[in-house]
């Protein structure tokens, strides 16, 4: 449900729910009631700062441990699991901000799209944020956590030419504050410290290959990997997604017009610090 300021409502229920807990693997979650609110993203006032919140509660039945809770992934499996049933109150926010480090000017014979639906904006730009992600339960349990995000975004090339028009390469560097940790396995965070790699490359007209992994700078460990095919033109598209960590893929199609503005916005990637939903 849409809410008049542009967030969202969402009431879930969910039976047999799976969930990626990185360094944990695959945990199912058996039921799961609740409700959550996420806000738009809000620019406050002519700071370049962006924020965002979201709030849930929810009543979940999964597997977990009610004794001694240990953030070891090594350790956290080893010992015994139950399944418990506990509701969950959830609170996260996250503030962003980018700085343009380098554009190349433009100009009246920069070309019109091509294999895009709209201009692509090259540059080089510094991605900050903060994040916070608070989980309390109803067993008295409180898991806390707090991270900085910084990373490099470079975008070169129109993507116009035949080949090797465009070039998105991005590095993300996160680190946090955790403290407590939650009763169940499918929402407890154990990678604290991770490095994210990612690269998309044109290799011929609308055909672009990526590939993104994430590095739990601990444990020197890869904990997920996701390969991109893609097909791009400026009324349709679609791309490939494997994940071989996840043993999952993906296939997403896109529909668009003809009628292009040239006082649209041209197109950015989008980065930054999110608000933690497990």
């Amino acid at each position: 449900v849409t809410t008049g300021n542009g967030g969202q409502v969402t009431y879930t229920y969910a039976y047999q729910e799976r969930f990626f807990s990185g360094r944990l693997g695959f945990q199912i979650v058996e039921n799961r009631l609740g409700a959550s609110y996420s806000s738009p993203t809000l620019r406050l006032g002519n700071t370049g700062l962006d924020f965002s919140y979201r709030i849930a509660a929810d009543y979940i039945d999964a597997l977990g441990q009610l004794g001694d809770i240990d953030t070891d992934p090594d350790l956290a499996l080893a010992k015994t699991t139950d399944r418990i049933q506990l509701a969950r109150l959830q609170l996260g926010a996250a503030l962003t901000r980018s700085f343009p480090l380098w554009r190349p000017p433009k100009t009246a014979s920069d070309p019109p799209p091509r294999f895009s639906a709209l201009p692509i904006e090259q540059g080089i730009w510094l991605n900050t944020g903060v994040s916070s992600s608070q989980s309390l339960y109803s067993n008295g349990r409180v898991q806390s956590y707090t991270a900085g995000s910084i990373g490099i975004d470079a975008v070169i090339g129109a993507f116009v030419a035949d080949t090797f028009d465009y070039t998105n390469l991005r590095v993300t560097y996160s680190n946090g504050f955790l403290a407590g940790a939650s009763p169940f396995l499918f929402d407890r965070i154990t990678t604290r410290e991770q490095l994210v790699l990612g690269f998309l490359q044109q290799l011929y007209g609308p055909l672009r290959v990526g590939a993104e992994t994430t590095v739990d700078l601990q444990s020197g460990q890869q904990v997920d990997i996701t390969y991109r095919l893609g097909y791009d033109r400026r009324t349709y598209g679609f791309s490939l997604q494997y994940n071989p960590v996840r043993q999952s893929g993906a296939l997403e199609l896109r529909v668009e017009g003809l009628n292009w503005d040239p006082r649209q916005s041209p197109q950015k990637p989008t980065t930054g610090a999110s608000v933690h939903e497990p």
